[in-house]
Formats: C-alpha cells, structure tokens, sequence
C-alpha cells in the first residue's frame, strides 16, 4: 500500500531554502538540489540507453535481444551512481526496454522465445525509462531501418512535418482549443496521404 506523501517517515531536517518555501521535505521537492541530481543521472543514462539501442537496430538483429541489451544496459549504467542506493529497486529500470515494430504502436516487450527480427524498411520504436530512487527519465525514438521510397516516405515525411508544426503551436499559455481547427486539418491531411 503506498503512502500519501505527508505520511511518509522523512527526515525534515535536511530541507532546502526552496523546500522550506513549499512546505514539502527535501526528498518530495523536484526544485530541490539532491532531486534535480538524480533527475539529470537517469536522464544521461537513459539517453545513453537509447542511442547505443538505436546504434544495434540493423536488419537481422533480434527484438529480445535488444530489449534484454537495454535493460542490462540500464542495470549496469545505474550501479554506477550513487552507490548509498544498493538494495534492489532503489534505482534500475522503471519501464523495461520496449522494441515495437512497424503495427505495434507501442510498448511491447516480446517473450524470450519469440523469435522476430528487425528488416529492412522497419519502423522501429524504442522507449525505456530508467530511476534513482524513484526518480524517472523515460525516453523514445523512432527510426526507419535503411532506405525507403513511394508512399511510406511521404507518409514519414507528412507525419514529422506535422509533428513539428503542432510543436510550434505549444507554447506557455497558448490553448490548445485555440489551435483545434488546425490541429483537425493536420489529421485529415494525415489520414489521406495514409489512404
């Protein structure tokens, strides 16, 4: 059963100017020194994750084996920081290494019998998150396994194009109800280059 935060047994005694400020302790506080530490160390190590994983998709190579390469990864580079955290859970892998290929929208992390491997012309979508002491980092990233041309292009190319023009469109306080007719045609224009 989980705690609410104020029930927590945490020692007070050690808060921050910016803790003291809020009213929570140190150990709640994301504004605190200690908590934005081990934010940044799972953060460099899930980043690192990521991109040796993104480095070792070629055509050939086995989904579970890339997942069982995260996660490892992840075990390893976290047993490197801060070394007060030694019991297991106190850092390590938040959300396993997922390897999800062309229809599998998401977070799939495959039995360790299955035997699918990556090919040309993939869409691979790797994510992962990594914590210390609770604090997570989470990462994603998408890559197409070598080169591919036609209609799979110009869908690929139309979706980033999309993406990066919603992006500019979030920003502090602008509303997304603001921004609802072009987010609509985004869609429909996605959906028929899709046809």
């Amino acid at each position: 059963m989980t705690q609410a935060p104020e029930q927590m047994d945490v020692d007070n005694t050690a808060n921050t100017s910016a803790s003291k400020k809020s009213g929570l302790p140190e150990l709640l506080n994301a504004s605190s020194p200690a908590v934005q530490e081990k934010y940044k160390a799972a953060g460099t190590i899930a980043n690192t994750v990521l991109h040796a994983l993104i480095k070792s998709c070629s055509p050939g190579v086995s989904v579970v084996e890339l997942c069982k390469l995260g996660d490892m990864m992840i075990d390893s580079e976290t047993s490197k920081v801060f070394p007060a955290l030694k019991s297991r859970g106190q850092k390590g892998i938040a959300f396993p290494t997922c390897i999800s290929v062309n229809e599998i929208a998401g977070h799939y992390s495959p039995f360790s019998d299955d035997n699918k491997k990556l090919a040309p012309g993939d869409m691979v979508k790797i994510d992962l998150g990594v914590h210390i002491d609770g604090f997570t980092a989470l990462v994603a990233h998408t890559i197409v396994l070598g080169q591919i041309k036609g209609k799979k292009a110009d869908v690929i190319a139309a979706t980033w194009s999309a993406a990066q023009a919603a992006l500019r469109l979030l920003k502090p306080k602008n509303k997304v109800s603001s921004n609802f007719f072009f987010f609509k045609i985004i869609k429909l224009l996605l959906l028929l280059l899709w046809m």
